[in-house]
């Protein structure tokens, strides 16, 4: 094969390489803008939660000042002071425990962004390192094929020349019986 050929296969394997680092950084980019997509999706229903646990017991304050009002006409009372003590305290965790959730969601989700960018670039890199080695290859076969040593030399030019070239021979001595 010709050296123009060979420089010719390796840029096409080359701009290939490249092409495919790229295409893989390109996806893992977006993957990460994915995960953080549902990262904001994530904290917003946390704050629907959190706003809707509240709006309950605004309901169940309200519910019960009126039902605590009818039967015994005092609406602040030790045992009405009791239960809405009891139930603000447990709307109180409610809402601690999805905030926690929350950010430890937000924590994991970001964690996962961070690792997509990663790959994408060590894609990109691999990409060029991949294109660098194959233009290396390249250019040690052209240098090896111009000084006599590389695939120019076909088994018919050997025989043709008569000469006991290593192609000839085989790598394992053969065992002839005498």
């Amino acid at each position: 094969m010709s050296a123009f050929f060979q420089v010719a296969l390796a840029m096409i394997a080359m701009s290939t390489a490249i092409e495919e680092g790229k295409a893989e950084k390109e996806t893992r980019d977006l993957n990460s803008f994915n995960i953080k997509t549902d990262a904001v999706m994530s904290r917003a229903q946390a704050m629907q939660q959190t706003n809707l646990r509240f709006k309950e017991f605004k309901e169940a304050m309200a519910v019960s000042d009126t039902f605590f009002g009818a039967v015994s006409g005092r609406i602040e009372d030790a045992s009405v002071r009791a239960f809405k003590s009891a139930e603000l305290e447990t709307t109180g965790e409610d809402i601690s425990d999805v905030e926690l959730m929350s950010r430890l969601n937000q924590l994991k989700l970001e964690s996962e962004a961070i690792t997509e960018r990663r790959l994408g670039k060590d894609a990109l890199r691999a990409g060029y390192t991949r294109a660098a080695m194959i233009g290396l290859q390249t250019a040690i076969d052209i240098s090896d094929t111009s000084k006599g040593k590389g695939s120019s030399k076909t088994i018919a030019d050997a025989k043709q020349s008569g000469s006991s070239n290593t192609l000839l021979q085989s790598p394992r001595p053969r065992y002839r019986p005498t």
